[in-house]
């Protein structure tokens, strides 16, 4: 692994590039939101009819996206970058809500956040847990999501298709739609809600003017809370989730500049031993604000060094980076990170460091 030749150009990053799609992350089979997963034969029914709620679904959000005030939308706020308008609904009493944001990352990274379950749970407060349950294709899955509620309102829990899909133009479109399924029927100590058409678009837009990627952020989402809650007061709640832009936004920030000082320490690490890379990971969770839930680091390393995020402990991770040695750790590390490299302030430092490392 360590012979394999490495190019140590920076690139900057083209915001028209769409190859990164078919490379996608899709998540292990093994993480805890997949192990149930079961494939639905294409002879099944249900396989066209989930493919064009997928498609319906991706339809909806750009059309969201892409209308304006003169559509119907109302402005809200501007709070901490975030924009926000909501629309009426014909026939109903139920709003929609839009935010936009821009972050400075690429949609492939963006989309992780978006996608994986276990990340959700860091920048949306009220997310409680998630599961695909079927997959007709991964632009088609069933997914089931619980969101908490303030005492005394009962947990919310949602059945829906969720798809992803992406644009000839580079616009990355990701969301779910509620649907009715007898293998999931209402359950006791939960309301069963509704979403209609709802979740993210993210258009890559040109770079900052240091030549780092960046992306507008959309927000769309129409949700029946249903049970006792007037739909007021629903719509009071609702109006508040563009918001989890903002912490969106933060989030990917941080953690891109957590994986910039860890890289860097690595470089620099004298004596390659399990502790004190240990030292490194904890320094870094703490400085970023992420000490409470380091996962959020050691789950993406053991998805490369051990081929699973979930069961590995994180001393397995530390001795399995020790035992590889430096060089082949950084090898990986360098190989396995470009697509973060490439978006970081530092970005070039890393590369030359990366550069000076291996030439010796």
């Amino acid at each position: 692994m360590a012979d394999e030749p490495l190019d140590f150009t920076f690139k900057k990053v083209d915001d028209k590039d769409t190859t990164w799609y078919a490379r996608r992350e899709l998540g292990h089979p093994d993480d805890p939101y997949n192990k149930n997963c079961k494939k639905v034969s294409k002879d099944d029914p249900q396989y066209k009819e989930w493919l064009k709620i997928g498609a319906d679904l991706c339809d909806q959000l750009e059309k969201d996206i892409l209308q304006d005030e003169g559509d119907g939308w109302v402005f809200l706020a501007d709070t901490d970058g975030v924009v926000s308008h909501r629309k009426e609904n014909e026939g109903s009493n139920i709003l929609t809500f839009k935010g936009c944001t821009v972050i400075p990352s690429t949609a492939e990274i963006i989309r992780l956040f978006l996608i994986q379950m276990d990340q959700r749970k860091y920048w949306d407060p009220t997310f409680v847990e998630g599961n695909f349950e079927y997959e007709a294709e991964v632009t088609a899955r069933l997914v089931t999501n619980v969101y908490s509620a303030p005492w005394p309102v009962s947990y919310r829990d949602f059945v829906c298709i969720a798809s992803e899909a992406l644009r000839e133009d580079g616009l990355f479109l990701a969301g779910i739609h509620s649907i009715e399924h007898d293998e999931f029927p209402d359950r006791d100590g939960f309301v069963r809600g509704i979403i209609y058409s709802s979740g993210f678009v993210i258009k890559p837009i040109e770079g900052t003017p240091d030549g780092l990627p960046q992306c507008r952020v959309w927000y769309t989402g129409t949700v029946d809370t249903a049970g006792w809650i007037p739909v007021a007061v629903a719509n009071v709640v609702n109006s508040n989730q563009p918001q989890n832009l903002a912490s969106l936004r933060k989030l990917v920030i941080s953690v891109a500049d957590m994986l910039m000082d860890v890289i860097k320490d690595l470089f620099r690490l004298e004596s390659f031993t399990a502790a004190n890379i240990e030292n490194i990971f904890s320094s870094a969770l703490e400085k970023h604000g992420h000490d409470e839930h380091p996962d959020i680091l050691y789950d993406a390393l053991k998805n490369y060094f051990l081929e699973k995020r979930v069961g590995p402990t994180d001393e397995d991770l530390l001795n399995q980076m020790e035992t590889q040695g430096k060089k082949n750790t950084m090898h990986k590390i360098f190989r396995s990170f470009q697509h973060y490299m490439l978006t970081m302030k530092d970005g070039k430092e890393i590369y030359a460091m990366a550069q000076e490392f291996f030439s010796k």
